[in-house]
């Protein structure tokens, strides 16, 4: 199923980094800061009971008769966001040519790590909460769900 419930709340993590600053704050820091390798990276977190809600659905599933091999996973995509300068120093130095050649040649590499210290914040979290119980989306995602049957047919709930 394609179904993408977007309906939560979002807040951020609090951490060493981000302990006294706002998420404003910390974006004007990027935007103020010269240095041609910083960046700013958000990490993606859901807290939500979604292995309880595959647990529904693969019952759901074997209670409309299927009884051959089920798997019910989830995916999660996008779950960092990165922002780069984009500067030919900074594609070298993410890229993993650049860092293999960086290494070979020990100097550089030094040289770029302490250039690029204390400028690429990896710190801010984000974190997701969907406002509804596996109960409800379930009843949500019910009619989307099916079970072919052993003679080939379909039965749609």
């Amino acid at each position: 199923s394609g179904f993408i419930y977007p309906f939560g709340k979002i807040s951020m993590e609090v951490n060493e980094e981000t302990k006294d600053k706002s998420v404003e704050l910390l974006i004007e820091e990027y935007l103020a800061d010269r240095n041609k390798l910083k960046s700013l990276q958000l990490k993606k977190k859901l807290c939500w009971d979604t292995n309880f809600l595959c647990d529904l659905i693969r019952r759901y599933i074997r209670s409309l008769g299927w009884r051959r091999d089920l798997s019910v996973t989830k995916r999660t995509r996008n779950t960092s966001v990165r922002i780069a300068v984009n500067s030919k120093l900074a594609r070298m130095y993410d890229s993993r040519g650049g860092r293999a050649l960086m290494i070979i040649t020990i100097i550089p590499a030094i040289a770029t790590a302490v250039y690029a210290h204390g400028h690429r914040k990896r710190s801010l979290r984000s974190v997701f909460t969907i406002q509804y119980t596996p109960y409800q989306v379930f009843e949500m995602i019910r009619p989307q769900l099916w079970c072919p049957t052993y003679g080939g047919g379909c039965c749609i709930q």
